[in-house]
């Protein structure tokens, strides 16, 4: 429902009005606060929908400062970083013999 009324907003609304990248800007709020309450609740989150929000936030604000940053090698950092962190969370395995 959030991305519905933000999609509406940004059409209704004169592009005058609107700064570059408030769609992206708000699209990634959403989707972090999304992850930010599921985790208060005590449910599990996505990692990817946490992804994809910080995603939507770096672009939206180059969007806005006017600085050209391509989609895909952003995705590729924060998938290579996610994976590098769910790396260090694994716990140790267990070699002694009993």
């Amino acid at each position: 429902g959030r991305f519905l009324v933000l999609l509406g907003i940004t059409w209704i609304v004169p592009k005058s009005l609107l700064a570059d990248g408030v769609l992206y800007i708000g699209i990634g709020i959403i989707l972090l606060g999304f992850c930010y309450f599921k985790h208060r609740s005590g449910y599990k989150f996505s990692k990817f929908t946490l992804y994809l929000g910080l995603c939507a936030l770096v672009l939206g604000f180059a969007d806005y400062f006017d600085v050209d940053i391509p989609l895909l090698p952003l995705v590729l950092i924060f998938w290579g970083l996610s994976m590098i962190f769910s790396f260090y969370k694994k716990k140790p395995i267990d070699n002694s013999i009993e």
